[in-house]
């Protein structure tokens, strides 16, 4: 199956990359690459990369697999594997489970992974909304949510639950009703980490509501406890570079998404010492910045500047 790709910001870098611009006609038989990603939900191709898996890595996931009577040797080798890539020192982590309910697992459990296997932050991606999904019941994402909470809090991990969001018309319906519960399973809007939200507006717009239902509170709180640093949340498809221009340090965004500067530096009343454990947090003169693509923002000044449109090409006289 073939996705329609986009042209937008992401696809210029690439295209630049290889001294290409979307006008440019390449020779025939020469491939051009539009994406750096294999996501094959915005036009990429899966690679099987299992070949360069290092023999002896390789050996040891499978004989982990056998010795926990796993049917999922995949999710060994993939530790195998982010442990190789950590010995050449590069951090890995990893989620626990997949698509189907109940999520494969190591150890037995969603919380035992979080707990006993340190590369193991969270559990995913659980598929919703998706013909490939497993349909499971609001219990059911309900018991997963909070075992990737409950293992998140013992080992001092993030424990999220990360959702693949398909594109049927029921969207995030389920973790809105999630949520919708919380009187009775105690789930945070902070433990879900929806993705592919930008398939359509429609979907964009459950996840806008799904995130004011407290993403970005988490946020803040963060700041909120530490305001000489900032807070920053990208979207996906969405990077920043990071530039030393002039004595200055700067952030410029690419992709399709927005960034999320917080600055609490002129924070003046926190709530923090006398609010109730589940109250409201009351944070006065906090500085939130939304980046589109190429606007920058001075980390240095922490000041932001959006990007310039290109000037209107002159109407030649009649």
């Amino acid at each position: 199956m073939l996705t329609q790709i986009e042209l937008n910001e992401a696809t210029d870098l690439v295209l630049a990359q290889q001294n290409m611009t979307r006008t440019s006609v390449p020779p025939a038989g020469h491939r051009v690459r539009l994406r750096t990603n294999a996501n094959l939900s915005t036009g990429g191709t899966a690679t099987d990369v299992t070949d360069d898996v290092h023999p002896r890595n390789a050996q040891v996931a499978e004989l982990a697999a056998q010795m926990l009577n796993l049917d999922v040797p995949q999710l060994a080798s993939l530790l195998a594997k982010a442990r190789e890539l950590h010995a050449r020192g590069v951090t890995t982590f990893l989620y626990a489970g997949g698509f189907p309910v109940p999520p494969p697992t190591l150890t037995g459990s969603v919380t035992s992974d979080l707990v006993l296997i340190p590369e193991v932050i969270g559990v995913g991606e659980v598929a919703i909304a998706e013909v490939r999904s497993s349909q499971p019941t609001l219990d059911e994402l309900a018991r997963i949510v909070s075992a990737a909470y409950v293992g998140g809090t013992i080992a001092g991990k993030a424990g999220v639950t990360h959702f693949h969001t398909g594109p049927t018309p029921q969207r995030l319906a389920r973790l809105h009703a999630l949520l919708d519960r919380r009187e009775q399973c105690e789930i945070s809007p902070r433990h879900l980490y929806p993705t592919h939200v930008t398939r359509t507006p429609e979907l964009l717009d459950h996840a806008v509501a799904l995130a004011k239902r407290g993403r970005m509170g988490r946020l803040l709180g963060a700041v909120a406890q530490n305001p000489r640093n900032f807070g920053l949340r990208i979207d996906e498809n969405t990077a920043i570079v990071v530039e030393q221009r002039g004595g200055k340090k700067k952030v410029r965004v690419l992709g399709d998404g927005a960034v999320y500067v917080v600055d609490g530096s002129r924070i003046n009343y926190l709530s923090l010492s006398d609010r109730q454990a589940d109250g409201v947090l009351t944070i006065c003169n906090v500085v939130l910045n939304v980046l589109g693509a190429n606007d920058e923002y001075d980390l240095t000044a922490r000041a932001s500047a959006a990007a310039q449109p290109p000037p209107a090409a002159a109407s030649k006289p009649g």
